[in-house]
C-alpha cells in the first residue's frame, strides 16, 4: 500500500495557514525538523551499548527493544496524531527546549515505581544516549544552518546517508524503523516517564513513526517525485525535502558530515559516562550529572562556535 496521501494531508494542511497554529504552546512550522537522523541515533546506541561494562550490556540486551525505543528520546512523541495539534506530540517539542536535568530527576521516581525496573533503566540508558548526541551536535547543527541556509532536516538526512554508506548499506532503500517494536508491552514500560501519557497514546505514537517513515520511505524515483512534487505544490520543498532521502548527496554537506562525525564519536564517551553516573543516582550513591543541565536543543550558545 502506498502511504503517500500522509504527506499530501500535511503539505495541504501547511497550504491552508496551519503554520501558525499552536499545539501545546509549539508552532506546526516546528514539526519535520527533528524527524531524520533515526539511523543516526540507533547507530549510536550501538556504539555506546559496546563501550558499556559487559553486566550493563548484557541488561541491556536482555531488553533490547527498550533501549533501541529510548535512543529515540522525545521524538518518539513528535508522530502522535501528527497531522493534528496535540499536547502528547507537543509535549515532544517542548521538551527539546527544556532543560534535560528535569526530565532525569523524574524519571528516578518513575523507575522506583515500575514494576520491572530493569526494563525501565534500559529505556532511560536508551533515552540518555538521545540526550547525549543532541546536545553534543544540535549546537553545531544549528550554526552550519546559519552559515550555509540548508535545512536542519536536510542536514541530518545528510549525516544518516554518510553513516550508512560507511556502514555499507543503501540510503535509499534502508528501512529505518524496524527496531522500533510498538508493543502494548513496551508502550506500558514507556508511558510513565512522559507527563499524561497513557500506554495507548505511547503506542500510538510508536505506530506513528513507522507510519510516517514508511510514507516518506521512496526507493524508487515515482514515488520520491510524488513526494518532492507536493512539497513544491504547498510551496514548502526548501523546509521539508530532508525528510525523504535524495537519490544524490548534497556536495553542500560534506564537511558538516565529517565535522558531525567527529562530534559522534565525541558524544560516545560522554554518554557512557552518563549512564554510569546516572545508575549511581538510581542507586542513591551519587548525584544527578550536572551535565544534564542543558537542553536537547542548540541552547543559546551556538552563534559562537566556529566551524
Amino acid at each position: 500500500m502506498d502511504f503517500s496521501f500522509i504527506f499530501w494531508k500535511i503539505v495541504i494542511r501547511y497550504k491552508i495557514g496551519f503554520e501558525k497554529t499552536k499545539a501545546a504552546g509549539v508552532l506546526i512550522e516546528e514539526r519535520g525538523e527533528h524527524m531524520p537522523t533515526t539511523y543516526t541515533h540507533y547507530r549510536f546506541g550501538k556504539d555506546v551499548l559496546d563501550a558499556l561494562p559487559r553486566r550493563i550490556q548484557t541488561a541491556m540486551e536482555t531488553n533490547r527493544e527498550l533501549f533501541d525505543i529510548g535512543l529515540h528520546g522525545p521524538d518518539i512523541l513528535f508522530y502522535y496524531r501528527a497531522l493534528i495539534p496535540n499536547s502528547v506530540s507537543g509535549q515532544g517539542y517542548g521538551m527539546h527546549k527544556q532543560m534535560a536535568d528535569l526530565f532525569f530527576e523524574r524519571a528516578k521516581k518513575v523507575i522506583a515505581d515500575a514494576d520491572d525496573k530493569t526494563m525501565s533503566r534500559a529505556y532511560i540508558y536508551g533515552f540518555i544516549c538521545h540526550f547525549a548526541l543532541d546536545s553534543e551536535c544540535h549546537p553545531y547543527v544549528e550554526k552550519m544552518i546559519q552559515k550555509s541556509g540548508i535545512g536542519h532536516s536536510e542536514i541530518e538526512m545528510e549525516f544518516d546517508r554518510y553513516l550508512l554508506i560507511e556502514d555499507k548499506f543503501d540510503p535509499l532503500t534502508y528501512r529505518q524503523t524496524e527496531h522500533i517494536h510498538a508493543t502494548e508491552k513496551n508502550a506500558k514500560v514507556v508511558a510513565p516517564f512522559f507527563d499524561h501519557v497513557t500506554a495507548q497514546q505511547a503506542r500510538k505514537a510508536l505506530k506513528g513513526m513507522q507510519l510516517c517513515h514508511k510514507a516518506l520511505y521512496a526507493p524508487g524515483k515515482t514515488k520520491r517525485n510524488l513526494l518532492f512534487g507536493a512539497m513544491k505544490t504547498a510551496g514548502q520543498y526548501d523546509k521539508f525535502h530532508g525528510l525523504v532521502m535524495s537519490e544524490e548527496p548534497n556536495p553542500k554537506c560534506r564537511e558538516y558530515c565529517l565535522l558531525l562525525n567527529k562530534l559522534y564519536e565525541g558524544a560516545i564517551p560522554v554518554a557512557v559516562d552518563l549512564i554510569m553516573k546516572y545508575q549511581n543516582y538510581l542507586l542513591g550513591t551519587g548525584d544527578l550529572p550536572k551535565r544534564f543541565h542543558c537542553t536537547f536543543g542548540a541552547g543559546d550558545k551556538w552563534e559562537e562556535l566556529v566551524l
